[in-house]
């Protein structure tokens, strides 16, 4: 079986806005996940990332149409899932009514039955994708037309949309073959300006998230557990990356790196005693570090945490149920600073029922910490969060176009009840030079 997974088309203006120039552009670790599951099923697989490519819709349809696959998987996300139900309208109506179609992702996920009904989309994957992309390949190949028995699949039977009962998690994300990186035009991609090294490579070592992040939905697409690779697997996956790409910088990109304070110490070991202290960065929460995992860290090769800050004001971070105090933010900045590693943070302005005072609080708070590097947004509520029903109660969608509903916005997508679009807009200019 043919497979090519798409990035659909979205320029870096659309993506960053004004911070094109020192934005991240890393392949998909999903997409690779999904690319290695169906190589080892012995398909051939093509990823076309337009994204990274700069291809327009019209350059995708030619590299559909030389390649013919068989199917076409696209990961959504609120801002990319209107351009991949255009790429599937386009490849129906265009190409081939014969090629299946199938989404999958954190926006599908949230709405899998919306998108299924689509009529030019065939499935929609629920949830971790590798087992039951896996289930789906095998099913197409033996050519079947039901597909009642496997899990976290979407679809239809004759015009009428069948929602299954979910797949499990993966327990042991050691299972997974490394992620497919070999399928990128590796060369296309670059990390974020402030990150250290000429040959960076990004890996994520863990999944699910304990916390309920008000703006976040990772807990409904990877689950409430948190589930981590062992040491001896993530160890196997740098070797594999210095030795096979001459990787000389790791991201880890988890959602939150430190959860596990003990399997995070014995990770630093490891890559201490195995020689492989390259300089990392990683994000995470200011309640999840302490001065000896700090130093552990620092001693592994850690020069950089993104912390999660988002507000100034107790009060909205309760609202959002970030589960951290403005003093544990002080402190967790005070000791990464003081063990030599940076301190970043990320900071959102127009959160619901933010006031001025509030703002203005927020762009106070991020001078007091003195973060080495400061990353502003304005809120963004994205559908199926639980913070998006809260944001419409108390303030209003300026649009309901899906492609701007980035955090990298340089206008506002949303305002709060009593605050005007020139004064939003004036509080996220002022942060600009500090």
């Amino acid at each position: 079986m043919r497979i090519m997974l798409v990035v659909p088309p979205n320029s870096l203006e659309e993506r960053y806005g004004y911070l094109r120039y020192v934005g991240t552009m890393y392949p998909s670790m999903g997409l690779a996940s999904i690319g290695a599951v169906a190589e080892a099923l012995h398909c051939q697989v093509k990823v076309v990332d337009c994204e990274a490519m700069g291809y327009s819709y019209e350059e995708l349809e030619e590299e559909i149409k030389s390649f013919s696959p068989h199917l076409i998987g696209m990961q959504t996300f609120c801002n990319t899932v209107n351009r991949a139900l255009e790429i599937a309208r386009r490849v129906k109506c265009n190409i081939s009514n014969e090629i299946k179609i199938v989404l999958g992702g954190v926006q599908a996920t949230l709405f899998p039955q919306e998108y299924c009904k689509n009529e030019y989309v065939d499935f929609v994957v629920k949830g971790e994708g590798e087992v039951i992309f896996r289930n789906l390949i095998l099913a197409l190949e033996n050519n079947r037309t039901e597909f009642l028995d496997i899990n976290g699949l979407v679809w239809k039977k004759q015009g009428c949309v069948i929602n299954n009962k979910d797949e499990k998690i993966v327990d042991s994300l050691d299972i997974l073959p490394f992620p497919a990186r070999h399928l990128f035009a590796l060369e296309k991609y670059y990390p974020s300006a402030q990150i250290r090294g000429r040959r960076v490579f990004h890996i994520v070592t863990s999944r699910g998230c304990p916390y309920r992040c008000g703006f976040c939905s990772c807990h409904k697409t990877f689950g409430t557990t948190y589930r981590f690779m062992s040491t001896e697997r993530v160890i196997r996956e740098i070797k594999y990356l210095k030795d096979t790409y001459k990787m000389d910088s790791i991201h880890f990109y988890d959602d939150t790196l430190t959860i596990h304070k003990g399997r995070m110490i014995d990770l630093c070991d490891s890559m201490i005693k195995n020689k492989l202290t390259l300089p990392w960065a990683c994000f995470t929460r200011a309640d999840v570090v302490d001065r000896e995992l700090l130093r552990k860290m620092k001693e592994s090769g850690c020069y950089q945490i993104f912390y999660g800050v988002e507000s100034g004001s107790q009060r909205l971070l309760d609202l959002m149920k970030k589960g951290l105090t403005i003093e544990h933010l002080k402190q967790a900045f005070k000791m990464t600073k003081e063990e030599g590693i940076e301190a970043l943070g990320s900071f959102i302005l127009g959160l619901p029922t933010e006031t001025p005072e509030e703002s203005e609080r927020t762009i106070d708070f991020a001078l007091e910490l003195d973060a080495d590097f400061a990353h502003w947004e304005l809120y963004t509520p994205h559908p199926g969060t639980n913070l998006f029903d809260i944001a419409l109660q108390h303030g209003r969608l300026l649009t309901t176009d899906w492609n701007k509903f980035t955090t990298w916005v340089d206008e506002p997508v949303y305002l709060p009840h009593g605050r005007s679009f020139d004064g939003l807009y004036r509080h996220k200019v002022s942060t600009l030079g500090d």
